[in-house]
């Protein structure tokens, strides 16, 4: 099939904000949806779905942050200095010149001015774990 110039000059005005690429993409998948007997009109449905799902999936994983910040507020310890909420790193240099007693957490305090700081031997992930569970005891 061959264009005329005047449609060939409407096709490339309605196209002329993609680029060739995108152009090439659309052909194929026109080609896959034929082949696969999908309407345009199904794939917008699939779209729109998929959008909730990850919208849904955005919401939970916010929700659930939201959750673990109450929770690390409520249950970690507070600094000694200052009296703000601790803050948690895992310190993975192993024992060596750059770690020379083999700490392998880092407590510490981001309070205006405070430079409170404790190195420990705890397994970083238990305690987040902990944290959140409402377990963890800073006396052990």
């Amino acid at each position: 099939m061959e264009l005329s110039d005047k449609r060939y000059l409407e096709i490339d005005q309605a196209l002329m904000v993609f680029s060739f690429r995108q152009i090439q993409a659309l052909i194929t998948l026109a080609n896959l949806l034929n082949v696969q007997g999908i309407k345009i009109e199904e794939v917008e449905e699939f779209i729109k779905a998929k959008r909730k799902i990850e919208e849904t999936n955005e919401q939970q994983s916010r929700d659930f942050e939201v959750r673990q910040k109450e929770a690390w507020d409520k249950h970690a310890p507070h600094c000694p200095v200052c009296s703000k909420v601790l803050l948690l790193r895992q310190i993975r240099i192993p024992k060596g010149k750059g770690n020379i007693k083999g700490y392998t957490s880092l407590w510490f305090c981001e309070g205006d001015g405070c430079n409170y700081e404790k190195y420990g031997y705890e397994d970083v992930e238990i305690i987040y774990k902990e944290i959140t569970e409402g377990t963890y005891n800073a006396d052990n």
